[in-house]
């Protein structure tokens, strides 16, 4: 979180200047998220296995909520509508479904191991696919992937 601090007081500055705010803009909105960070960070790491699952369960399904809004009611940044307003603050539902999909997948392949009935990489990859099928810009690269073989 420091070195996170460190980077954008680095780099903001000239972005905060061209859009007329404070030099210190994106710094004060870090800061001012910081607190909020540190308690989810604090409580999902006091989670014991089975309430991570449930937890990334959940976040895994509003998050594929909001990754589908971004299509209809998205805001556009840039070229690209990859982020709801909320309240306020824009959030990008595909960073939050990312630590999600990963608990998600792995769960799933462990249960493979033990069940073999399961079939949880087949879940783990369907999981998978839907998450790529939301979100429109890994469509080149998984273009890219498949013509050049990997």
């Amino acid at each position: 979180m420091g070195a996170a601090i460190l980077l954008i007081s680095a780099a903001s500055p000239v972005v905060a200047d061209s859009h007329a705010w404070t030099s210190f803009h994106f710094i004060k909105k870090h800061l001012l998220i910081l607190p909020l960070c540190l308690v989810v960070m604090v409580g999902v790491s006091l989670l014991n296995l089975r309430n991570l699952r449930r937890f990334s369960l959940g976040l895994f399904f509003i998050s594929l909520i909001f990754l589908i809004a971004t299509l209809g009611w998205g805001t556009e940044i840039k070229g690209a509508r990859r982020w709801l307003m909320l309240a306020g603050v824009s959030l990008q539902p595909a960073e939050f479904i990312k630590p999600a999909l990963a608990v998600l997948c792995g769960w799933m392949l462990a249960e493979n191991k033990k069940n073999p009935w399961l079939k949880g990489g087949r879940i783990a990859f369907g999981l998978y696919l839907i998450v790529l099928f939301f979100i429109p810009s890994t469509y080149s690269l998984c273009i890219g992937c498949f013509v050049w073989g990997f």
